[in-house]
């Protein structure tokens, strides 16, 4: 790989070009446009209470102004920052799709509402990938990029990001999912799973040797031998070596491996490094090793499909949910009770 275009200086000509084959989305845009115009405003703002500090002929008008003066100085760093920050994305994503034209990569810089039927993309509204790079020709081909998603609304809206890689296999296999035990939350000594959905316990599997301190792996009743098939000791050594720390998961004939936490910093070359090395390793022996997966309870490998009861695990209500509902069930009978 060359990493040269991660590090060299870009000149205006190659960011306006960049912009020009690769425009922002409009809400994008909009953030930006908003964002200079309030920077603009509160210039003026702070010209004007400086102005009057300056001409403050009362202790209670000079104090005023440089009440005024000083809120309208940082509320117009934090603009600045805002449109810094911009600029910065800007050109990180310039030397991106730069890195990947010089190693025919191809390179998308975002994609709405992600037809993806991985855990995390199915979670949420307003769907997002964001520098995206990848090989559709490799062996195997693969995808890196970042993602977001938001859910609740007004005071309880979130907006999750986050890192992901996608490893096309060549077979359609029963959903697998392996939950890092290094990236759970401890809360009182038990650890509670980053995991957007809650899989019933009863298709967590024990693998041997210590894979089991470090992944917490969910296959279908009665796919247990398959996800062995899969989950060779040699794979688990790789996986604990190389991604002990991000999730993943089998679904349809894509392996996903997510750092759930916070988004990839492609523009970093040691990173970035980093996750082909991923690809390489675990991502090619994931597709050597189902290569000829065939699910038994179909019965015909040319179908290359999987039946039903081991496409999708299966899902409990979380105990928080549970705890809530109780709560709020006691009240409304108290209350009942008392009226």
């Amino acid at each position: 790989m060359d990493y040269s275009g991660l590090t060299e200086t870009l000149s205006k000509e190659q960011l306006d070009q960049f912009e020009k084959m690769y425009p922002a989305t409009p809400k994008a845009r909009r953030s930006g446009v908003i964002s200079i115009a309030l920077l603009v405003f509160m210039i003026f703002v702070f010209s004007f209470g400086a102005l009057s500090s300056l001409k403050g002929d009362s202790p209670g008008g000079m104090t005023s102004s440089i009440i005024l003066f000083v809120c309208t100085l940082l509320f117009g760093v934090g603009i600045l920052f805002t449109v810094l920050g911009i600029s910065k994305l800007r050109r990180e994503s310039a030397h991106l799709q730069l890195f990947a034209q010089r190693n025919n990569l191809t390179y998308t810089r975002s994609v709405e509402s992600p037809n993806y039927q991985g855990m995390f993309f199915t979670q949420g509204r307003d769907k997002r990938l964001t520098n995206v790079i990848g090989s559709p020709t490799s062996t195997p081909p693969f995808e890196i990029g970042n993602m977001q998603y938001t859910i609740g609304s007004g005071k309880n809206q979130h907006t999750f990001r986050m890192g992901y890689m996608r490893i096309k296999l060549e077979r359609n296999l029963p959903q697998i999912v392996l939950d890092a035990t290094s990236n759970n939350a401890k809360i009182f000594g038990a650890s509670l799973s980053n995991l957007p959905d809650d899989f019933d316990k009863s298709q967590k599997m024990s693998l041997e040797g210590d894979f089991d301190s470090h992944f917490s792996l969910y296959a279908p009743k009665e796919y247990e031998r398959d996800a062995l098939y899969i989950f060779t000791p040699d794979l688990m050594a790789l996986m604990i070596d190389n991604v002990k720390s991000y999730d993943a998961e089998i679904i349809d004939d894509q392996l996903f491996i997510y750092n759930s936490l916070v988004p990839f910093k492609l523009s970093d070359p040691a990173l970035l490094e980093r996750l082909f090395s991923i690809i390489r390793i675990v991502g090619s022996k994931a597709h050597s090793q189902t290569d000829y997966y065939a699910d038994e309870k179909v019965g015909d490998r040319a179908a290359n499909v999987v039946a039903v009861q081991g496409r999708r695990l299966k899902q409990r209500i979380p105990l928080v949910t549970i705890i809530i509902v109780v709560i709020v069930s006691v009240f409304y009978v108290l209350a009942s009770i008392q009226r």
